[in-house]
This record gives C-alpha cells, structure tokens and sequence, in this order.
C-alpha cells in the first residue's frame, strides 16, 4: 500500500510554515514558530 501524500525529504527540509503537516496514517511533522521540527504520532 502507497500513501500519496507522503513527504519527502526534501519537502520536511524546505518546510517552514509553522503547524502540523500530515505524512500518512496519524504521522504529522510539527513545525514550531522556531522553525525546529519534530514528528509526532
């Protein structure tokens, strides 16, 4: 099973907007106003 909306490298490199990011099944990329960055499940 493929999850499109996935995020690349590329992409949680290039992420600055602060909030939570969906990766994919209860997977988000948290982006603080800092710009530091952390996964949460």
């Amino acid at each position: 099973m493929q999850d499109s909306n996935k995020l690349s490298a590329i992409a949680v490199r290039k992420l600055a907007k602060p909030g939570k990011h969906p990766d994919g099944r209860n997977l988000y990329l948290q982006v603080a106003e800092s710009g530091a960055k952390s996964w949460l499940f």
